[in-house]
C-alpha cells in the first residue's frame, strides 16, 4: 500500500511539473539577453519596487511597503501593445491598478486615460496571487513600453504604498 502512495504522489508531482512547464512554455522558441522570445516577439519584463514618474526617472527617497513578485510580458500585434502582468505573493485580496506606459511621451501625464496610457486592475487572490491584461493602441511615435503596478497606501503617516514598475522600457 505504501509504495502504491508513493507511486501516485510521483505521478502526480511530475504531471503538475509537465502541466507548469507547458504553461510557461519551458522549452519553446529561443531566449535572447533582453527576454525576447522569437517565437511570438514578446517581452519579459521584472517589476522592481521603484516609483518612477512619467519619463520614467525614479522618484528617490519613495520607500515602498511591497512583498513577493511579479512580472509583465509585452507584446504588440498590429497597432495594438498588450501588457500581461502576473503578480505573485503580494498583498492578498485587494486592487491593483496596473498602467501600460507608452514613450516617448507627448507630455507630462501619464495618468488614465492619458495618450500613450493603457489602465487595468488586477485583484489578488487569498494567496496574494493576481493576473491583469491591459491594452492600448499604439500611439502615433511610440517607440517602447513600461509597466506600473500601484497597490494600496501604506497605514503610514508617510506615502509608502505598495507599487512596482518595470526594469526597462521594452521595444515596441
Amino acid at each position: 500500500m505504501r509504495r502504491l502512495t508513493r507511486f501516485v504522489a510521483a505521478a502526480a508531482a511530475t504531471v503538475m511539473l509537465a502541466t507548469t512547464a507547458a504553461m510557461l512554455g519551458f522549452g519553446t522558441g529561443t531566449a535572447a539577453a533582453d527576454g525576447s522570445t522569437a517565437a511570438n516577439g514578446s517581452t519579459v519584463m521584472p517589476l522592481s519596487s521603484l516609483l518612477r514618474r512619467c519619463d520614467w526617472s525614479n522618484a528617490p527617497y519613495t520607500p515602498s511597503q511591497n512583498r513577493g513578485t511579479g512580472y509583465a510580458i509585452l507584446s504588440r500585434t498590429g497597432n495594438t501593445v498588450t501588457a500581461e502582468v502576473h503578480m505573485i505573493g503580494v498583498i492578498p485580496d485587494i486592487w491593483y491598478g496596473v498602467r501600460l506606459v507608452q514613450v516617448p511621451r507627448p507630455g507630462i501625464g501619464c495618468a488614465a486615460g492619458e495618450p500613450g496610457v493603457g489602465f487595468g486592475q488586477l485583484y489578488t487572490d487569498g494567496a496574494g496571487i493576481g493576473t491583469a491584461t491591459v491594452q492600448a493602441g499604439v500611439m502615433n511615435g511610440a517607440t517602447g513600453a513600461w509597466v506600473s503596478v500601484e497597490g494600496p497606501v501604506g497605514d503610514t503617516s508617510t506615502f509608502a504604498g505598495d507599487f512596482r514598475t518595470s526594469d526597462f522600457i521594452a521595444p515596441i
